[in-house]
């Protein structure tokens, strides 16, 4: 993998960190904040917008902590499903760290944000 451009980077099509975690230590997982860059957090916006943590997990209890967690930060939580969609979270993550490492796109290195617009 090329540290420099993330080239390289894969992600399993049929697992995710967050579900392998649950099956081994039993414990209630949610995967959130991975579409979130740390530069964006203290701000809790880009450009105006809410920053959207986007989160799934299996366990209502846990989904509800991370809720109101990123809640209680001023961001916007979006729960997106069961455990198993972790795996198009990480996906997206990973595609946003592309699109921040390309110098072709400097509008998008390292203090963008994933957003998703509802209908109005």
């Amino acid at each position: 993998m090329d540290f420099a451009t993330f080239e390289g980077l894969a992600v399993p099509a049929d697992s995710s960190a967050a579900e392998e975690l649950q099956k081994i230590t039993g414990a209630s997982v949610v995967k959130a904040f991975n579409t979130t860059f740390a530069a964006t957090l203290g701000e809790g916006a880009v450009a105006g917008h809410v920053l959207d943590v986007l989160i799934a997990g299996d366990d209502e209890a846990a989904i509800q902590a991370a809720v109101d967690f990123a809640a209680a930060a001023g961001l916007n939580p979006v729960v997106v499903g069961p455990q198993r969609r972790a795996r198009q979270l990480k996906q997206t993550g990973f595609l946003h760290i592309l699109l921040s490492a390309n110098e072709e796109l400097p509008a998008y290195q390292w203090n963008s944000g994933v957003k998703l617009v509802p209908a109005a």
